[in-house]
C-alpha cells in the first residue's frame, strides 16, 4: 500500500472540491492504516453498520465525524448509535423514521432522494433513494413524529460514468428545500454521495469542474447548508497494488490460460459485482516478448473464476510474479472463505514529506 496516494488523493479533494468536506465510505477498504490517515487529514467517515461505527470510533474519531449512511439499519445497530453519539444519519422511507423514532428519537436525519446517474457501474437507486416526488409525503411524516430533519443526500451510483449526474442530482436536492421549509425544516446539510473514479482517468476533474459550477450558479439557495460528500474508491483504488504468482499454465489452440494465486473469491470479486477485469503486469519486464491472446484463471475449482477472459500477454513461467494495479476499492473488504481464501499480507510505505503530515495530526501514528 501506497500511503502516499492516500495522502495525495486529500489533497487533491480538497484543492478541486473545497467547498465539501469529504466522509470516507469505510465499506470500500475498512483498513485501519487507511482510516487513521485519513482522519489524520481532516476526513469524516461513512458507515454504513455497527461494526464500522466501532471500528471508527476505536482509533479516536469523534461520533460528530461519523455519518451512519445506511438507509435500512437492524435496531441493534441503531441502539449502538445512539449509545456512542452517532446522530447522523440516512433515510429514505417511512417505515425507518418510525424505526428511528422509537429508537433514536434524538437522531439528526438526512433524507436520502434516488437521483441515478445515467450509467454507473452500480445503479443504487435500484435499493436505495426515495424518489422526489414522494419525497413531500415523507418528510411530513418526519414532522409530523418530531423527528430532527436536517438535510437531503443522494447517491448517483457507484463507478459513476456521467459527471452530469452530479450537478443534476444537486439541483433535484435543492428544489426539495422549499417542501421542507413548508414543514417548519430549516436545513444544514446537502450530502453529495459518492461514486468518485479512483483511478488515474480525468473523470475526477470533469466531475468536480460541473459540481463547482452547479455550486457556483445554485449559491442563493445554498446559504446555511455544510456541504459533504462520501467519496470511497476515489481515496484508495491506486495506492494499493496486487503481486500475484503464476501457478498453472494450460495452452489451447487459440490462447493460453493462466492461473494465479488469487480469485474472485478473493480481491477480485469486482469482476462478478462491477465486470471490472484488471489486465497483469509483468513483475520482471526485462522477460517482455511477444503478446499473445490469454487468459487469466483464479485458483479455485469454479468454473466461474475468470478473472480476465481475453487479453494479450507475453509468455509468463511457473512462479513468475504479476502485478495488479488500483486494487484498493472492494477488494480486501470482500474476501471470502471459499476453498481456503485468505487474505494476502500487506506492506506499507510512505515518502518522509507524507509521513511529517500524516503523524503531525495523529498522536498514534507508530502503531499504522
Amino acid at each position: 500500500m501506497n500511503m502516499t496516494d492516500l495522502v495525495q488523493k486529500y489533497n487533491e479533494w480538497t484543492t478541486n472540491l473545497p467547498k465539501i468536506r469529504p466522509f470516507y465510505a469505510v465499506k470500500c477498504n475498512d483498513s485501519l492504516a487507511v482510516i487513521k490517515i485519513l482522519s489524520s487529514l481532516g476526513c469524516g467517515f461513512d458507515c454504513a453498520s455497527m461494526g464500522e461505527i466501532k471500528k471508527v470510533m476505536s482509533l479516536g474519531v469523534s461520533s460528530d465525524d461519523i455519518i451512519y449512511a445506511n438507509p435500512a439499519k437492524p435496531i441493534s445497530h441503531l441502539q449502538y448509535a445512539q449509545k456512542v453519539g452517532v446522530k447522523l444519519m440516512t433515510f429514505d422511507s417511512v417505515t425507518e423514521l418510525e424505526k428511528i423514532k422509537k429508537y433514536f428519537p434524538d437522531a439528526k436525519v438526512v433524507l436520502r432522494i434516488r437521483a441515478d446517474a445515467i450509467e454507473a457501474n452500480v445503479p443504487l437507486g435500484i435499493k436505495f433513494g426515495c424518489e422526489p416526488e414522494q419525497a413531500r409525503e415523507v418528510i411530513a411524516t418526519a414532522a409530523k413524529l418530531q423527528l430532527n430533519l436536517v438535510g437531503f443526500s443522494f447517491h448517483v451510483g457507484t463507478g459513476c460514468k456521467e459527471p452530469g449526474a452530479y450537478p443534476r442530482a444537486i439541483r433535484i436536492a435543492l428544489s426539495l428545500i422549499p417542501t421542507a421549509n413548508e414543514f417548519g425544516y430549516n436545513l444544514t446539510i446537502l450530502d453529495i454521495g459518492g461514486g468518485y473514479p479512483g483511478d488515474a482517468s480525468a473523470g475526477f476533474y470533469e466531475i468536480s469542474r460541473l459540481i463547482n459550477e452547479c455550486l457556483e450558479e445554485e449559491n442563493e439557495h445554498l446559504n446555511g447548508l455544510t456541504l459533504m460528500a462520501e467519496p470511497g474508491r476515489y481515496f484508495v483504488c491506486t495506492a494499493y497494488k496486487l503481486a500475484t504468482t503464476v501457478i498453472g499454465i494450460r495452452e489451447t489452440k487459440n490462447r493460453v490460460i493462466y492461473t494465479i494465486n488469487d480469485s474472485i473469491f478473493g480481491l477480485f470479486n469486482c469482476v462478478k459485482t462491477e465486470s471490472i477485469f484488471k489486465i497483469p503486469k509483468q513483475l520482471n519486464k526485462c522477460r517482455q516478448g511477444v503478446l499473445k491472446s490469454s487468459a487469466v484463471w483464479g485458483h479455485t475449482q469454479s468454473i466461474h473464476d475468470t478473472l480476465v477472459d481475453d487479453c494479450l500477454l507475453p509468455d509468463l513461467t511457473i512462479g513468475e510474479w504479476v502485478v495488479f494495479d488500483d486494487m484498493g476499492s472492494y477488494s480486501l473488504c470482500l474476501q471470502s472463505r471459499f476453498q481456503g481464501c485468505s487474505l494476502p499480507p500487506v506492506h506499507y510505505m510512505i515518502t518522509d514529506e507524507a509521513w511529517r503530515v500524516v503523524s503531525k495530526n495523529w498522536r498514534d501514528t507508530q502503531n499504522i
